[in-house]
């Protein structure tokens, strides 16, 4: 696919921060990678089948991971699977599961969703399901989704959500409680009038959050989506920023999801981690015998080193890509210059850092010198950003490590 103008500065805005371009990064990537084949197959199990899976992503900083897991999102997207995302953070701890329900659901995209869309994710997949029904319909309809008889709040909320949404192509607009009920879904608190507007008995808290999310989970694969991908990224922050209770609280919340996996339809959970999480002394997951036990080789997927040969491939197409954004730019590299610069990192690093990340930042930074005029000599450009990558990833390692001492 040709990529534009728009496109392609999207791309490169997106590389300048580290970060992939999510609904773009195939257009970077070099060959499949080993753990992203078995994830893909993970994914086309759980469709298929209907059970649920857990899965670790293994992998040093930059080595890769956010650009498996975005390549992973779009995949399962086109599989008509519904996709969730959050980073563990000191703000989303994963010690209390309310709050990552709260983050799933907020973060919710839908197959087909539009770049702009300004509904909520969760409204969208509900609206595409529902978009054949009339409004006599709705109970009924409902009720077929199989919602936990237990849980009758739930039933409510969707109820309202389904009504509003059929109401509102009838031109009526989008009701208040469409948004309340939303709200409710995604573990907000609501006050008791907000409750009373919508039926529901009481919000969403650390005793009914687990329930809810695998009864949605449940609601999607009736709603003939495939299933429900749930990936945490910057799981390591579990054992390095994290206090001792949210801690403990965040490896109890991730020992009930494996335990439950095997009983609820159509989830697939991907964390991932750094080493640290996995081999950290004081507070890894091997401090925790139920959890190591778990936590078995068959689930835990490790990310590659790029060959000479990838990264070459990788450099070439967001030369490209960049071309295609700034075509008034300065020519980039050479082929034989870029094959320098790969030489050199790889030299550099000798083994003991990964590489994709840093190379990718220095490409970009080295062509936007050239652009900006801030340095005539691309190899140049390139060994300065790649310095000031690796300068501030040490930093922020030295920084986490004092925080956790």
């Amino acid at each position: 696919m040709t990529i534009g103008r728009n496109r392609g500065k999207r791309v490169v805005e997106d590389l300048r921060k580290g970060i992939p371009c999510e609904d773009l990064v195939e257009q970077y990537t070099s060959d499949e990678t080993v753990a992203l084949r078995k994830l893909k197959a993970a994914v086309d199990e759980v469709g298929s089948d209907g059970y649920s899976v857990v899965r670790f992503l293994r992998g040093a900083y930059g080595s890769g991971k956010s650009h498996t897991l975005a390549l992973l999102a779009s995949y399962a997207l086109r599989r008509r699977f519904l996709v969730s995302r959050m980073a563990v953070s000191r703000e989303h701890t994963f010690s209390k599961i309310e709050r990552t329900l709260r983050e799933l659901v907020r973060n919710l995209r839908a197959p087909k969703m539009r770049k702009r869309e300004r509904r909520p994710g969760l409204l969208v997949a509900i609206d595409t399901w529902a978009s054949k029904l009339g409004i006599e319909e709705v109970p009924h309809a409902v009720d077929s989704l199989g919602v936990d008889p237990s849980c009758s709040d739930m039933k409510r909320a969707l109820t309202r959500i389904v009504g509003g949404l059929v109401n509102s192509r009838r031109g009526l607009g989008l009701p208040r409680d469409v948004e309340i009920a939303y709200l409710w879904l995604a573990a907000e608190k609501l006050r008791s009038d907000e409750r009373k507007l919508i039926g529901v008995h009481s919000n969403v808290d650390k005793n009914n959050a687990r329930d809810v999310l695998e009864d949605l989970a449940r609601v999607f694969r009736a709603m003939a989506f495939k299933g429900w991908l749930l990936i945490v990224d910057e799981q390591e922050a579990v054992s390095t920023l994290l206090a001792p209770r949210q801690r403990d609280h965040a490896i109890s919340n991730l020992r009930m999801i494996m335990d439950s996996a095997s009983r609820v339809e159509g989830l697939m959970w991907v964390f991932a981690s750094t080493p640290e999480f996995f081999e950290d002394p004081q507070h890894g997951i091997g401090t925790y015998d139920a959890l190591r036990d778990r936590i078995t080789d068959n689930i835990v997927l490790r990310t590659s080193e790029l060959s000479t040969a990838d990264l070459s491939c990788v450099g070439q197409k967001v030369l490209e890509i960049y071309a295609a954004a700034y075509p008034e730019s300065a020519p980039g590299p050479s082929v034989e210059e870029l094959g320098l610069c790969i030489r050199r990192l790889e030299d550099d690093m000798q083994g003991h850092l990964a590489k994709p990340r840093f190379f990718v930042e220095a490409v970009v930074g080295g062509l936007d010198a050239l652009r900006e005029g801030t340095e005539q000599s691309f190899s140049r450009a390139f060994d300065t950003v790649r310095g000031r990558a690796y300068q501030r990833w040490a930093r922020e390692r030295q920084n986490a490590s004092r925080e956790d001492s």
